[in-house]
């Protein structure tokens, strides 16, 4: 009996040593005397940037404490091949080196040029995600010079549409094939810290099935920490609003300070369309919107668009949302997301994760469908077959 509690007190001192001990991050690549490390991870919310390293036997050195596991991000500043830049300006920052940020000692080693790719050894999580890294940080690689490709083209051709189209396609297709090599990786480590992550990293690609379907084939290890709660929540976001359930009811100011209420358009098709002035296919997807609304305004629908801004203060957010709608000048009614989001999200509550999201509901204000992404031809079939059978009604 003694002997068991003394194992239970050395196993709990050992616990509680890791936690007080925090992590130490000893980063060794090529040229950090002329460019500099930075690491960027969350902790309890809030975000830190840490550029203040020790030097250490030739290692930069950070040293810090987390709450819990999380996906830390090493970039380094000014690097050339870390950027591109038309002109003065630069318009794509490269990619930087996911890890995992846990209380223990992480080496990484690799080139300041290619930080991305760098090896990361300690940890169990970043010592299991090891299994498939050399190959995403490949992948990573060629997606980010034919990135690179892309710019250029641009910059000496900007009607070289053809060879900007097919660089484009490569991307998306290396960006399948990184999904694909994760979901084996979550097959195969279904309680690794990595298998949550990576399918918290697919909630806009997969649909509501797909999702709860792989979530209940993981550990339940890792179901309560930061990335399995984004996960629960996007389902239990999109259950809330699938298709029959009833919507859920807002009120939101319009553009002149007057209130609109979701519950106040029942009699009528309503289609949610959320948005922002910063997205580039939201707004290229309006002029389609605008047809659709001359179309069916007069038979009864009725376009709502929920703008989710992403400046610091709310008068900026304003200043942005009210200046596209004039720009874009679209007709249907318009609420700002960001004014008293404190008292109600409708971002949050309708799982909303990706932008442009479109909700169509009933003349009873129940959830038709919803469409990810801008999807043209999918919602004129669909607004055809409802005014055509109210028509044959």
């Amino acid at each position: 009996m003694k002997k068991i509690i003394l194992f239970v007190l050395l196993f709990c001192s050992a616990v509680s040593s890791y936690a007080q001990n925090g992590f130490i991050v000893k980063v060794k690549l090529t040229d950090m005397d002329r460019y500099k490390p930075v690491l960027f991870y969350s902790n309890s919310g809030k975000l830190i940037t840490d550029s203040i390293s020790i030097d250490e036997n030739g290692y930069k050195v950070f040293k810090g404490k987390v709450d819990e596991p999380i996906i830390a991000n090493l970039t380094v500043r000014a690097h050339p091949m870390l950027s591109v830049r038309i002109g003065n300006n630069r318009v794509s920052p490269g990619p930087s080196l996911n890890f995992v940020l846990s209380n223990d000692e992480i080496e990484i080693n690799g080139d300041a040029a290619t930080v991305y790719m760098a090896a990361v050894k300690g940890g169990k999580a970043n010592d299991e995600w090891a299994v498939i890294k050399e190959e995403t940080g490949k992948s990573t690689h060629e997606s980010w010079m034919l990135l690179r490709k892309i710019y250029e083209e641009y910059k000496q051709d900007k009607d070289s549409t053809r060879l900007i189209q097919e660089a484009n396609n490569r991307r998306m297709a290396i960006a399948k094939k990184t999904q694909e090599i994760n979901h084996d990786f979550a097959n195969q480590y279904p309680s690794s810290f990595m298998s949550m992550y990576h399918l918290s990293m697919m909630l806009n690609v997969l649909t509501h099935e797909e999702l709860a379907q792989r979530f209940a084939k993981l550990d339940d290890t890792w179901k309560n920490g930061i990335y399995g709660k984004r996960v629960k929540a996007k389902l239990e976001a999109v259950s809330a609003t699938a298709t029959g359930k009833e919507a859920i009811d807002f009120s939101k100011k319009d553009m002149d300070g007057k209130f609109i209420s979701l519950s106040s358009l029942k009699g009528k098709y309503v289609l949610l369309d959320f948005w922002g002035s910063w997205c580039v296919p939201c707004r290229v997807s309006f002029p389609h919107l605008k047809e659709v609304y001359a179309k069916y305004k007069d038979k009864g629908l009725e376009i709502v668009g929920i703008a989710q801004e992403t400046s610091q203060s709310l008068a900026e957010n304003k200043k942005k949302w009210k200046e596209a709608i004039q720009q874009d000048k679209t007709p249907w009614l318009h609420v700002l997301n960001n004014e008293d989001v404190d008292q109600f999200d409708i971002v949050k509550a309708y799982g909303v994760s990706a932008f442009p999201t479109s909700v169509l509901l009933d003349k009873e204000g129940k959830v038709i469908v919803r469409w990810v992404g801008a999807q043209k031809e999918a919602m004129d079939k669909k607004l055809a077959e409802l005014f055509d059978q109210n028509k044959q009604q």
